[in-house]
Formats: C-alpha cells, structure tokens, sequence
C-alpha cells in the first residue's frame, strides 16, 4: 500500500503594521486567529465550568480568568517596533514579552482595548478583500421571483 503525505498548508493569518503612539508600532493579527479563539473558548468553557459548579469559584479564579483574557489578546500580537522598558533599552518583542504588555504595564487596558479594535478592523477588511476577491458580495442572493418581478429583501432579525 502506497499513501502519499501531504504538506498542509499554513493557514494565512491577516495581519497589519499599525502605528500606536510615542513612535511604537504594532503588527496586529485578525481576530480570527485561531491561538486567541482557542484561548478564548477555553476560557469559556472554564466560566461555564464554574457556573455548573463543577469547579469552585474563589479570589484566585477569579483572578486567572480575568487574566486569561489579557493573555488570549496576546496572542493578537505578532511583533512591535519603538517600545522601551523603564532603563530605555529596546524591549525585544517575543510571545512571553507580548503576555507581560498585555497583563502587566501601566497600560495593559487601554492597549488591549486598542489592539482588539484594531484586529476586528484588520478582520473585516481581510474578510472583504476575500469576498471580492472569490467574486462574492454581501448581496450575492437574487431576489427575483420565478415570475421575473423584483420581490423585497426582507432583513432577518435574531433573537
């Protein structure tokens, strides 16, 4: 029996060089990348754990979940450039490094609140030019009846 291994193609993550400020610039994934959605599910199931029950709820819980989140946004961060620490040596970006901006400076919130603002917007536009370019637009259904007439597009409301 002969079996053929094939590579698999590395999923394509979008992603953006985007100025900060004070001169720091941020490379920022999509918000679809799959390392924070993991994240993010796994924190998830660990709540919905502790609202079952089935694990307890206690100070240092609460804290690593809160924490979790930061940790998860990390992820979002794929390299920097101008960022110094206190000495004013350049602080080197790695993924240890990208945890500790995003759960232990001065400005760990109003960062993540920056950087995840700024990978939906990186998502949206990707998931656009990906429309575009597969041909496809938000309004890709017809909406003309068998008859040849135009029928109204009714909109969809979720509850």
């Amino acid at each position: 029996m002969k079996i053929k291994i094939e590579e698999q193609e590395q999923t394509k993550i979008p992603s953006k060089l985007i100025d900060y400020k004070d001169g720091a610039k941020f490379l920022i994934a999509g918000i679809d990348k799959p390392s924070f959605k993991h994240c993010m599910e796994l924190r998830g199931t660990r709540i919905e754990q502790e609202i079952q029950g089935v694990r307890d709820i206690t100070d240092e819980s609460s804290r690593e979940i809160a924490q979790s989140f930061s940790k998860a946004v990390s992820h979002l961060v794929l390299n920097w450039q101008g960022l110094e620490d206190e000495e004013g040596n350049i602080f080197e970006y790695s993924k240890q490094n990208a945890e500790l901006l995003c759960t232990s400076t001065n400005e760990s919130i109003e960062l993540i609140v920056w950087i995840l603002a700024e990978a939906q917007k990186i998502q949206v536009e990707a998931n656009e030019e990906k429309a575009e370019t597969l041909g496809k637009s938000s309004s890709s259904t017809s909406t003309k009846q068998r008859s040849g007439t135009s029928k109204k597009q009714e909109k969809s409301i979720k509850s």
